[in-house]
């Protein structure tokens, strides 16, 4: 590798793909599908996480925190999980 980002051959490191990605240095129209698989891995992490907040002050207030590109996407999620978990009780 040439560096922490690129390997030799010019191709960006996965990670750093996905760092871009979640940062908003890379716009998710421009992600190729293996990024974007990755990326719907991330946003289900962070929407599970939202979940675990107890009191909905709480879960408004941490998804409020998350990149404001990626926000509805996680909610979107986070309303999926809580269709799927809200029969579980």
């Amino acid at each position: 590798m040439t560096g922490r980002d690129t390997y030799d051959n010019g191709i960006q490191n996965p990670s750093s793909r996905l760092a871009d990605l979640i940062s908003g240095k890379l716009a998710v129209a421009d992600a190729d599908e293996a990024t974007l698989s990755w990326l719907r891995h991330y946003v289900y992490e962070r929407a599970d996480l939202i979940m675990g907040q107890v009191g909905s002050d709480a879960r408004r207030a941490a998804l409020a925190k998350e990149p404001e590109h990626l926000r509805g996407m996680i909610e979107a999620e986070f309303r999926r999980l809580f269709e799927i978990r809200k029969g579980k009780t």
